[in-house]
């Protein structure tokens, strides 16, 4: 079955939240920031870092901690 970045990190976030111990820190690279809403809800979003690749394309470095 073909999910796509958006379907998989749905279907992940819940599962990569709770293997978190309180304060451990989950880390993503996307290439749109809109990708990683569902952590918004589980975790505190504590950095993300936007890193221009080349003219059309960026990818955003984000850290995320359990709470």
């Amino acid at each position: 079955m073909k999910r796509g970045p958006k379907g998989v990190l749905e279907e992940s976030a819940a599962g990569l939240a709770d293997v978190l111990e309180p304060g451990g820190h989950l880390a993503l690279c996307v290439p749109d920031p809109e990708l990683a809403r569902p952590f918004d809800a589980l975790l505190e979003r504590k950095l993300e870092i936007p890193s221009r690749v080349h003219a059309s394309l960026t990818r955003h470095f984000m850290v995320y901690e359990s709470r």
